[in-house]
């Protein structure tokens, strides 16, 4: 006889929304009496992860209630085509049409209305009644308010009390006052009773789907059918409608400056009653319908866990979750499945998984879960993970193999599966390559999604880990992802990708000697042995960065001299004890206010041979006798990795270690009159490829030259200590009078930048000592 049709989400708009929507439920349920009636209430926009606004609050409904509603979930997905024209998260001439299209077309009527009315029906009869004989027409009833605690006294379960309640409080404390609108709309706040015929509303094309800033949508639709019948009818003999007031906490539309539809517009100006939108009520979409006692996702979930897990705990599990059990963490794969099928219950049923993990156990038991949760999306499993879990693999299992390229790009969620330290399965080479494996996959995928985030190529997607806790992976799972603070036994961290910061302030970050403090804004740095300010280790996705201090001295004298090496470095840090000189740059006096930059990449991730991921320090080395201050010190992304090291082509004399043979002058270096070596460094990780290392000097005294022996070498630093020469070139007379050194070397692609870990070069200038000379620079060249 009947469709009612009502819309909301999960949010919490309003106070006490979860009350006044469930007496409204329940009430309307309760004065519907014919078999094909039905409430559909659709649920627009609320996020996946939880679910639709009647599942919520399901304890709370009444039986009928339950039968009688028929939920649609509109997804945020399909918001996304909206967003760009509307402010709101919930959109009411989208939402009723989905509805409208949607109804049972053996009704006759439909009554668009809203989740915090309640009808009383004044001559006893339900409302399946009173509609039955009522002749065509656009039919309304006065709408009447109810002060919040008095609807708040009510029993949400038991509607036969609350609308005997209602008629009654209407009388005893004069609530029933009929307010008057426009001939139009006859009553003020059509919206909460619009009876309209459906075939009528099939005619017309339903509400107007232009009108998405909110108000007057009830409006519109009563002057379209006033055009058709040139009169509104008044059913106030019949029953009255009791609006359950909720303006004690003023919500987004009922503000003083919210933003609405342009009444003139959709009313004034209105001369056709059909609106011009053949496509209307999203007819084209697939919308989820959910039924309680039949799909509902909480009858699902329970379902799913039963056959996953087939045996009942006996006794208690036990964990320790103390110092000694740093990077022992395990979990029980049935314990962790529940937590990790809650995550993805509410999900839409389509998505793809990338799953990365050598945990088969875990694998088997969610297989179990996603395929009775009835998703029709795959989990996708790549190699090596594929290896330890061909088992899962057939024609009818829901994992399937795939490229892990492909995986970051069509999954639509991540599960990362960190659970390797279960005893008796892995010796340390094991633990150390699942480590790595693990780590790269992770990080790997979290620099597609910021790559794919950076250029707006899609919406954030949910990253979950499993067993991310007191091992080496959980200060990695946090730095990279936000995630909540969930219980450790859960085993679960998740969230998404925390945004990528262009410009990262890291003064508020560093870590600070003894000699060190923080005052006013800046850090004060006094003489000290070793490092005065280090820090903060981050985790960089491959680009070109840019280091930028504002520092300045205590005092300042032209002759300030630094007596011992004072420098700025960049390191990578594996371990800590593990760590490769990325860039580094000497201060040379004086030293008065400046701006200090060095630039270098990132070229690509990075994880150690013993299964750590490469880490980001910047360190100051500081030994002059007097104070300095740092200002500012910010770490900027310029953009992706170029196309050469950013190295290339500069001088590097600032950036080489003096030996001791040498000293800094200013920008050059000076070779004493001393055997040994003038410079070395700076250790930088060059691509494969032929180069070229120039150097530029200056010969001070030309009658002792030819005593002079000095040489130049390429050296570079094994994974295991011991030094490789890649090139060596004594220096000649002519090379000296020229000023010019050229010294062609190759990097072969084994210690080039496609191996795990791009070996360092050092370049090393040494000298006999039989006189001195200016070394004023040194650069590389591709060629």
């Amino acid at each position: 006889m009947i469709s009612l049709v009502l819309y909301g989400r999960n949010d919490s708009y309003g106070y006490n929304l979860h009350k006044r929507v469930a007496l409204s439920l329940n009430c309307m349920a309760e004065v519907l009496t014919d078999p094909e009636d039905e409430i559909l209430f659709v649920d627009y926009n609320t996020p996946d992860d939880y679910p639709t606004f009647p599942e919520a609050i399901e304890d709370t409904l009444t039986k009928k209630a339950k039968m009688m509603l028929r939920i649609f979930r509109v997804r945020p997905s399909l918001h996304a085509r909206f967003v760009h024209k509307t402010h709101l998260k919930a959109l009411e001439p989208i939402s009723r049409n989905i509805a409208i299209r949607r109804s049972n077309p053996a009704n006759r009527w439909i009554l668009s209305t809203n989740t915090d009315m309640i009808f009383v029906p004044r001559d006893g009869c339900s409302l399946s009644d009173i509609v039955r004989p009522l002749e065509s027409g656009y039919w309304a009833v006065p709408r009447f308010e109810v002060p919040e605690s008095l609807w708040e006294s009510f029993d949400r379960k038991d509607p036969v009390s609350v609308i005997k309640a209602i008629d009654h409080w209407g009388r005893a404390a004069h609530l029933n006052e009929i307010v008057r609108g426009m001939d139009e709309n006859l009553f003020d706040a059509p919206g909460d009773f619009q009876l309209v015929e459906r075939d009528v509303l099939f005619r017309i094309n339903g509400f107007d789907e232009r009108m998405l800033l909110g108000w007057h949508v009830d409006s519109n639709l009563t002057k379209r059918l006033w055009l058709i019948n040139r009169k509104t009818c008044d059913l106030s003999l019949k029953l009255y409608g009791y609006h359950c007031d909720h303006t004690r906490q003023v919500t987004p539309a009922h503000r003083h400056n919210s933003v609405e539809n342009d009444f003139s517009l959709f009313f004034d100006q209105i001369t056709n009653p059909v609106a011009d939108q053949e496509d209307w009520g999203c007819v084209h979409d697939s919308i989820e319908e959910i039924r309680f006692g039949k799909n509902n996702t909480s009858l699902q979930y329970l379902n799913a866990l039963h056959q996953s897990i087939k045996e009942e705990l006996k006794f208690p599990t036990i964990s320790l979750y103390r110092p000694e059990s740093q990077d022992k963490i395990d979990y029980d794969p049935e314990h962790v499945v529940a937590f990790l099928a809650d995550l993805f219950v509410n999900a839409p049923r389509s998505i793809h998984l990338g799953w990365f993990g050598f945990r088969k156990r875990t694998l088997d038991l969610f297989v179990d879960v996603w395929t009775s949760l009835g998703f029709t999306g795959k989990i996708l499993v790549g190699p090596p993970f594929d290896q330890n879990l061909s088992d899962n693999f057939n024609k009818k299992s829901c994992a399937v193999l795939f490229g892990e390229s492909d995986i970051f790009e069509k999954a639509d969620a991540f599960v990362v599966d960190f659970g390797i330290f279960h005893e008796g399965e892995n010796s340390e080479v094991s633990l150390r390559e699942k480590s790595r494996r693990l780590i790269m996959s992770f990080l790997e995928m979290a620099e597609t999604e910021s790559n794919r985030l950076r250029l707006k190529q899609g919406t954030p997607r949910r990253i979950v880990t499993l067993n991310a806790f007191h091992n080496r992976f959980e200060w990695m799972v946090r730095e990279v992802v936000g995630t909540a603070r969930t219980p450790f036994s859960t085993r679960i961290l998740q969230g998404f990708l925390l945004p990528s910061e262009e410009v990262i302030d890291l003064l508020p970050k560093m870590h600070l000697s003894p000699t060190s403090q923080r005052e006013n804004g800046k850090i004060t740095v006094g003489p000290a042995s070793g490092f005065s300010i280090y820090g903060p280790y981050l985790i960089l996705f491959p680009g070109r960065y840019r280091l930028i201090c504002q520092m300045e001295s205590g005092q300042f004298s032209e002759e300030l001299v630094i007596e011992k090496e004072s420098y700025f470095e960049i390191v990578t840090c594996y371990t800590n004890v593990h760590q490769e000189r990325l860039d580094l740059s000497y201060f040379s006096p004086p030293l008065r206010s400046s701006e200090f930059i060095l630039d270098f990449d990132v070229s690509k991730i990075v994880v150690s041979d013993e299964g750590f991921p490469a880490t980001y320090e910047f360190r100051l080395m500081w030994e002059g006798k007097i104070p300095i201050f740092i200002r500012e010190m910010k770490l900027q992304r310029l953009g992706p990795p170029g196309k050469e090291p950013a190295f290339l082509g500069v001088n590097l004399i600032l950036r080489m270690t003096i030996g001791p043979s040498g000293k800094r002058i200013n920008a050059g270096v000076l070779a004493l009159t001393r055997k040994g070596y003038i410079v070395f460094g700076p250790y930088l990780r060059l691509p494969s490829g032929r180069y070229r290392l120039d150097l530029e000097i200056n010969i001070n005294r030309v009658k002792v030259f030819f005593l002079i022996r000095t040489f130049i070498e390429i050296v570079i630093s094994a994974s295991d200590g011991h030094q490789i020469q890649v090139a060596r070139e004594e220096i000649s007379w002519k090379e000296f009078k020229g000023g010019k050194v050229q010294l062609m070397f190759e990097v072969p692609y084994e210690w080039g930048s496609e191996s795990t870990m791009p070996l360092p070069f050092e370049f090393r200038l040494w000298t006999n000592g039989k006189s001195s000379f200016n070394l004023e620079s040194i650069m590389i060249h591709r060629v």
